[in-house]
């Protein structure tokens, strides 16, 4: 099945705008103080810790979006069974992205090149990536995904008519 025009637009500018959220909005939140970090220099820490931390998990969520959508083109499931299925494969691709985040935070934490970390940075970090696989994996499928999948991802409802 190929994607609508409106599709690949939503496909091209929802990560854009999570790439916004990530690499501009967010270091914001720590180089203005609101969200304190007192156990290191902060713009020091958004160079060697966050930037890293933040491509890693922008990558895992367009891995996830790539893995969702392709698959979906390359072979439409052709049955509601079939779809049913692809709502659980859905859930499963998504731990792309979280597993991303973990591994993000866990090297920032081991790093050797750039040794000290904050302690203060990790639940704010946690949240702000969940908020941001959020936005680029979930939004992003849930209004691109082509075909007779495109209800597929949960609360993809909300976006279609």
């Amino acid at each position: 099945m190929i994607p609508t025009v409106a599709e690949v637009i939503r496909l091209f500018v929802i990560p854009i705008l999570g790439m916004m959220l990530m690499f501009v909005v967010q270091p914001l939140l720590f180089s203005g103080q609101w969200l304190r970090l007192t156990d290191v220099k902060v713009q020091s820490w958004l160079n060697n810790h966050y930037m890293p931390m933040a491509a890693i998990v922008l990558a895992s969520s367009l891995l996830a979006v790539v893995t969702w959508v392709a698959w979906n083109i390359k072979s439409p499931h052709k049955t509601p069974e079939a779809g049913a299925q692809r709502v659980g494969s859905w859930w499963f691709i998504s731990v792309i992205p979280i597993v991303g985040t973990v591994i993000a935070i866990v090297l920032s934490r081991q790093s050797i090149l750039a040794p000290k970390s904050s302690g203060d940075a990790i639940l704010p970090l946690i949240i702000l990536f969940a908020i941001d696989i959020i936005f680029i994996y979930w939004l992003t499928t849930a209004t691109s995904t082509p075909g007779i999948a495109r209800r597929l991802p949960p609360g993809a409802n909300l976006f279609k008519r």
